[in-house]
């Protein structure tokens, strides 16, 4: 953007510091690349062969070339020094997010590209940003034809992606000599979520190991479920993330009961906010921080909406003379992996009598718990949305009373208010937008709706043709780069990164 503003206009900033934080998330994912390949060594092929590069069934060689890769691009911007040294302000923040996002996601890339397992460039960058903003959408269409040390890449990078703040903070902790200070990147990437330390490293920390040990407990769960420890920890990886992407082709579906509910169990505490977990985990256990409103908005969402497919099922034609447990247990896995924006799915919703799928389309627009890994709008912005709503009534009734918004007993400032407004319009208009971009491209009307909030949502699954037992991989190379700039806007919630293209970021 600053190429198109006059040069003496241009606010001056830390790009060698910026550049050196790219550097640190290359070399990381090049570290973690490197650890990849003991799952290839295990479970693929231990040569270093360059004939096995593009070969699908082989990742090793592929792992490493991209390491190297990674490697080699994360050390050039060490060679670069600044004699002046400048501080970093909020607008390198925001640079450092967003520039990070992306260089993790064209990193990520590579081991797709590499092994073969997507045929180009297009699909590789579509599979990676798929991954990192735990969207869970796919083009692969054989999973179970690709090597297990790649697919084990791509559920790490969900993992990474579930609590995308984390590496960022790991890599700049790298870099202390930059200076970044405290809250500026936290609150510029992790919405929602809030400090429970003082500083930001303790911060990062203290949610990491909230993070960390839901991931340990969800695999070990499984592994005691009968999965192997390979599908596992994948499986686990993708659960904790929100994610939702599986080394099987039919995703959870074959998965025993006692496997299920393990998912749908661990779906929704990843789902909350990850505040009052680090707190229930400290043994601080104060009532504001465990049962918020918008938890308990979020869990009343869940048994309606699971009451109500239930019910529907059972008295329908539809149900093929399932036993209740099943259908109830079909019912709550399909609400909780759509309002988390999870992309599990045990079943094909889409042959559910059509109000089922349309009460699933009507949750994809809600999401999760703030400070939660879920992707969508929240349910905390709902919540205020209507008492907004109530309170503006009771203005026209008594239009001199001061009657605050309250959240959780607390007055919402207005200029929150305002900002979640601003939020809301917005993410509608580009649903709508991003739904006309996909019909114009021939696509029904029902898949380019389904795939605008699947992406703008970090779902995966939609309706239409990409429905839970279809993959992306149909769309034209231009529908899918759309859809990675939803996946990428949404996970970043609109915001930081439309700012860049304001003019004001940039000028003085």
């Amino acid at each position: 953007m600053a190429i198109f503003f006059k040069r003496n206009n241009l606010r001056k900033l830390n790009w060698i510091s910026i550049f050196k934080v790219q550097g640190a998330l290359w070399l990381l994912e090049g570290a973690l690349m490197l650890l990849t390949m003991i799952v290839c060594a295990i479970y693929d092929d231990r040569s270093l062969d360059l004939s096995q590069l593009y070969n699908p069934q082989y990742g090793f060689t592929a792992l490493f070339v991209s390491a190297m890769i990674a490697i080699a691009v994360g050390i050039i911007p060490f060679f670069f020094h600044s004699d002046k040294v400048r501080s970093l302000g909020k607008r390198e923040g925001v640079l450092i997010i967003v520039m990070g996002w992306l260089t993790i996601t064209l990193g990520g890339c590579l081991p797709f590209l590499f092994s073969g397992a997507t045929p180009d460039f297009t699909d590789a960058f579509f599979e990676s940003m798929s991954g990192f903003t735990s969207t869970g959408a796919s083009v692969i269409d054989d999973l179970e034809s690709i090597s297990r040390g790649v697919l084990f890449w791509r559920s790490l990078i969900a993992w990474i992606g579930g609590m995308g703040i984390i590496i960022i903070i790991m890599s700049v902790a790298m870099i202390p000599s930059l200076g970044i200070s405290g809250f500026l990147l936290y609150t510029a990437e992790s919405t929602g979520v809030l400090k429970t330390h003082p500083r930001l490293k303790e911060t990062a920390r203290g949610l990491f190991a909230v993070y960390l040990a839901l991931t340990v407990l969800c695999a070990f769960a499984l592994y005691l479920c009968g999965l192997s420890p390979y599908d596992a920890i994948s499986h686990s990886f993708t659960t904790i993330s929100t994610c939702g992407f599986s080394t099987f082709n039919t995703s959870v579906m074959l998965f025993t009961p006692s496997m299920q509910y393990v998912i749908i169990f661990f779906m929704i505490i990843s789902s909350m906010s990850f505040n009052s977990l680090y707190f229930i985990l400290s043994f601080k256990f104060k009532k504001k921080n465990l049962i918020s409103e918008e938890s308990k908005a979020f869990l009343i969402i869940i048994a309606v909406a699971t009451l109500y497919i239930f019910v529907s099922l059972m008295l329908s034609q539809y149900n093929s003379g399932d036993p209740a447990s099943k259908v109830f247990r079909d019912s709550l896995m399909e609400v909780v992996c759509t309002l988390t924006t999870t992309g599990f799915s045990s079943v094909n919703y889409l042959l559910w009598p059509s109000h089922i799928w349309f009460v699933l389309f009507l949750l994809f627009f809600i999401g999760g718990c703030s400070g939660s890994t879920a992707g969508g709008v929240k349910i905390v912005r709902y919540i205020i949305l209507v008492k907004n709503s109530f309170t503006e009534m009771k203005h026209q009734i008594h239009p001199q009373a001061v009657m605050p918004v309250r959240y959780n007993k607390e007055a919402v400032p207005q200029n929150t208010i305002y900002s979640i407004h601003a939020f809301f319009i917005l993410y509608i208009l580009v649903f709508v937008a991003g739904a006309l971009a996909f019909a114009m491209m021939g696509l029904d009307f029902e898949t380019s709706m389904g795939i605008s909030i699947a992406s703008l949502g970090n779902i995966g699954p939609g309706i239409g043709a990409v429905g839970p037992d279809s993959t992306y991989s149909f769309l034209p190379a231009i529908g899918k780069w759309l859809s990675v700039i939803l996946q990428f806007v949404g996970r970043l919630e609109l915001f930081i990164v439309l700012i860049i293209f304001n003019k004001s970021f940039w000028v003085k």
